[in-house]
């Protein structure tokens, strides 16, 4: 033994690298962060149904190999992690400039096939309107899209968006059927989304959720090196426009080198063929890929009403019979006819199991766990389609801010006002005739489109709100509220707001409203002409 041992009780850093010269085959890595949830959801069992899915897919709808096609979406920011570069040895702190601490990012939606054809990206930034100056130097035939100021994400809408660029490359009918492979992302299972591809030719097919490092060929092959060369693109950057910061715009320009070197036929269809997707095969992955989800190996779902095996086995219960040899366990068995008989072997686990997790905690809340499915099958599509229904069903009591209406007798003078118009540049007169006190004369005044002032009388103060007409139902009225903003500008909220409005509790009809600009933005921003709200208490 050496004496470093007995002095330290441990071994060193001269064993360490003994070993390491010892056994060349073996070198020291930097394991990949994986999460546990993909570690446990990898195994066995979930690849084996995925499996028998895609074979189903397989074999009802016939493609070629150029015809199958896998989608997914990564995110790129003007601030990554720099790449490795040398330096001086001893040196304590080795610094890269970047643009800033942390950098806006935008989306970028891939699509590869089997055969290693690629459509054009898409692209998606945190912006209310896509302008031209965004794609300069993209990679021809991108699409540029736009989800909102605050975020460059992508949803159930744009992705639709996503599927027409798709059917615009590839030229899908329903008699010409592509098979296009995704994860579980809410935005890819809408209800919208299920039924455009099933009315293009677009069969979906949705990988276990957790799964997709392992059996995703872009996660697997093409996003990787991708992102290794957008560091080093973004490292050039910075050398060539010192003192300059980068930004979205620089983009789509910055991406298209790497775009174009990582998405080659080698890394995409080496990516299929090692996710076993193209060629077919349930073979690529071993037993020795699945090991670390057997730490929660449980029995099936449908299992569960069966009681489940102690995880403590004694060593007795592994032990033969006594009655079957009499052979003492712990002495040696010299006979052999009786080892050939001893048909059951004690493993290093049955005596000592492995530690394993304990069961699941089922939680009711949350959104509805994933699985692998056919999205575009016809029980699927009308499952996703009640699921919608119900939410809507379910949100429209939130959305809906019910105000306390009480009948009080309104004002003699009221105002009328022509339909809305958003953004009009119509001259009418914003003149407004009075509202008369008889029910009989009001239900003529009052119509669909209308804006009103309604008062909510409570027990200590009067509110008055600004609201459009949506809907009247003789002496009701569905009023859709405005909010008001900065003296008197008023807005649609983001949450519905509406209301049903006795006619008493509507003190006037106010003019056409007209927009404080011409832009996108200010389009949404109203006012009343020759109202002044200041003598109101305003809600």
């Amino acid at each position: 033994m050496p004496k470093a041992w007995s002095e330290n009780c441990i071994a060193g850093i001269d064993w360490l690298l003994g070993f390491m010269k010892r056994h060349p085959s073996l070198s020291i890595r930097k394991p990949e962060k994986t999460s546990l949830a993909r570690a446990t959801s990898f195994n066995k069992n979930n690849v084996m149904m995925f499996f028998d899915l895609y074979e189903k897919a397989l074999k009802k709808f016939p493609v070629s190999s150029d015809r199958i096609f896998n989608v997914d979406e990564t995110g790129v920011s003007t601030v990554l992690d720099p790449p490795n570069v040398v330096a001086q040895k001893g040196t304590k702190q080795v610094g890269q400039c970047v643009s800033a601490e942390r950098g806006p990012m935008i989306t970028i939606v891939m699509t590869v096939s089997a055969t290693g054809q690629v459509v054009p990206p898409v692209f998606i930034f945190p912006r209310a309107r896509l302008s031209d100056s965004l794609m300069v130097g993209a990679p021809i035939g991108s699409l540029g899209l736009v989800n909102s100021p605050t975020s460059a994400w992508i949803n159930s809408n744009l992705f639709v968006k996503v599927l027409e660029h798709i059917k615009k490359t590839t030229r899908c009918t329903i008699d010409d059927k592509i098979i296009l492979l995704m994860d579980n992302h809410e935005s890819h299972c809408s209800f919208e989304v299920v039924k455009y591809a099933k009315d293009n030719g677009i069969v979906l097919v949705t990988f276990p959720p957790h799964t997709t490092h392992r059996l995703q060929p872009l996660d697997v092959g093409v996003l990787g090196p991708f992102k290794s060369k957008v560091k080093i693109a973004q490292n050039d950057w910075m050398t060539n426009n010192p003192g300059k910061t980068l930004k979205i715009q620089d983009l789509p320009n910055l991406v298209k080198e790497p775009f174009q070197l990582s998405f080659n036929l080698r890394n995409i269809t080496s990516a299929f063929s090692k996710t076993g997707l193209w060629p077919f095969s349930r073979l690529v992955f071993t037993d020795d890929d699945f090991a670390p989800s057997y730490v929660t190996d449980r029995p099936e779902p449908e299992e569960n009403n069966q009681q489940h095996l102690e995880l403590n086995i004694s060593i007795e219960e592994c032990l033969p019979s006594t009655s079957a040899q009499t052979t003492i366990p712990g002495t040696p068995i010299t006979s052999q006819s009786t080892l050939e008989n001893n048909t059951q072997l004690i493993s290093p686990e049955d005596v000592r199991p492995y530690p394993k997790a304990g069961p699941r905690i089922e939680q009711k809340r949350g959104r509805k766990k994933g699985r692998a499915r056919i999205l575009t099958e016809t029980p699927e599509k009308n499952i996703i389609e009640k699921e919608t229904e119900e939410r809507q069903k379910k949100k429209q009591p939130n959305k809906t801010v019910k105000k306390k209406t009480l009948s009080n007798p309104p004002k003699k003078s009221t105002t009328k006002r022509a339909l809305f118009d958003l953004c009009s540049s119509s001259d009418e007169s914003n003149e407004y005739l009075k509202l008369q006190t008889s029910d009989e004369e009001m239900s003529g005044d009052i119509t669909f489109g209308d804006f009103v002032l309604v008062k909510y009388s409570g027990p200590k103060s009067v509110k008055y709100y600004v609201g459009c007409v949506d809907d009247v139902d003789q002496n009701h009225y569905e009023i859709s509220f405005l909010k008001r903003t900065l003296g008197d500008t008023f807005i649609y909220p983001d949450i519905q707001d509406t209301d049903n409005v006795a006619k008493a509790d509507i003190e006037m009809v106010l003019p056409k409203p007209t927009a404080t600009g011409n832009t996108e933005r200010s389009c949404s921003v109203l006012t009343f002409p020759k109202i002044s709200f200041g003598k109101y208490n305003m809600g």
